[in-house]
């Protein structure tokens, strides 16, 4: 919660740079330093299955990052981060119901 506090504080003031920036760098420390710490302490067991779905989500993610021609980021592209996000959360739940 902290990264969309920044991130709606830096797009308020006009700093979309922060925003961004603020988003991939936590990614970028959650997904390897904490792991990598994590691993340090206690040997994790991996499910490929599911590093390779969260693997994809996180490429078709990264594609919709990419600003277009404009050199913006558009509400539509927006929208499918969003409806991305909420399609993982199921794929999750699901992966866990069984």
């Amino acid at each position: 919660m902290p990264e969309l506090a920044t991130t709606i504080v830096g797009k308020i003031r006009g700093h979309d740079e922060v925003s961004l920036g603020t988003v991939l760098g936590s990614n970028i420390f959650n997904g390897l330093f904490i792991i990598a710490v994590a691993a340090v302490i206690h040997p994790i067991t991996v499910n490929v299955i599911e590093v390779a779905v969260a693997l994809l989500f996180g490429l078709a993610a990264v594609l919709l990052i990419f600003p277009t021609r404009s050199g913006f980021i558009e509400q539509r592209r927006g929208l499918l981060l969003l409806t991305l996000y909420i399609v993982y959360l199921i794929t999750l739940l699901q992966q866990y119901v069984r």
